[in-house]
């Protein structure tokens, strides 16, 4: 069944992921950190579909954290985050993916040590993390086994948390993919440039001409219609959200970061 959705303007918008993740590289003790990672992501979900790449155990990603309590975190440590998403298809080359950047709202570790032989007897289920966002579609494919819908998204440029100099907002590409079965056989085919939400599980990086794309294999989709308010200060013609409320909070959080760098 789709579903449908008002918004006024989806033109920028917030990305997602929630996920287990495995911590490859650990900062410091300080206020604002960063850390190497790889979401975890084994499964069949993704062996049906052609060109989709990912890391050793899942998704190479980078955690941006405000550490309030300077919580201790260990390289091999699994925990659970959450948080907002935005991806650099430019830091793609050769067979590197995309800078995949997540600013967590929660970072929560599983405890033990991971160095301890009982540590991956208590290991949780290495599923695929969930990646949700907002985008209008630019294209659609067949593959054997799927439909594939290529969306474009924006979203707020994390990295301009750290530097001022960094666009404040990310484009980039999502790829999502509709299994073939009696849930989506008759779902129908948007016309590109429709705007649409979606979430899903993120698999991997779908190779696209060369450029490296989120890859989600679809758990849920609706459609968005436009709103027929007319443009206003909060969502100019240019799509330029300047937004007081949005704006106020992103450009609070990143002197945040600033500050405790």
């Amino acid at each position: 069944m789709a579903h449908f959705i008002t918004s006024s303007s989806p033109a920028n918008t917030h990305a997602f992921f929630s996920g287990v993740v495995i911590l490859d590289e650990v900062p410091g003790n300080k206020n604002a950190v960063r850390m190497a990672c790889e979401a975890l992501s084994q499964g069949p979900l993704h062996e049906t579909l052609a060109n989709v790449f990912k890391g050793e155990y899942g998704i190479p990603l980078t955690i941006d954290y405000y550490n309030r309590g300077r919580a201790e975190f260990l390289p091999g440590t699994i925990a659970f985050v959450q948080g907002a998403v935005s991806i650099d298809s430019a830091q793609a080359t050769g067979d590197a993916s995309p800078k995949a950047l997540i600013r967590a709202d929660q970072l929560i570790p599983m405890q033990g040590d991971p160095e301890s032989s009982e540590f991956g007897k208590h290991m949780p289920f290495m599923a695929h993390g969930s990646l949700s966002f907002i985008g209008t579609l630019v294209n659609t494919r067949v593959e054997p086994g799927h439909r594939l819908f290529v969306f474009t998204t924006t979203v707020y440029n994390i990295e301009r948390n750290r530097n001022q100099n960094a666009p404040k907002f990310s484009t980039f590409k999502v790829v999502c993919a509709l299994p073939d079965g009696p849930r989506w056989n008759n779902f129908p085919t948007p016309a590109n440039g429709g705007q649409m939400q979606a979430s899903g599980d993120w698999v991997g990086f779908y190779d696209i001409n060369g450029e490296r794309c989120p890859c989600v294999v679809v758990t849920n989709l609706s459609f968005i219609r436009s709103s027929i308010r007319p443009t206003s200060m909060y969502f100019p013609d240019d799509g330029d959200c300047c937004c007081p409320t949005c704006v106020t909070w992103e450009e609070e959080n990143s002197r945040r970061y600033q500050e405790d760098l």
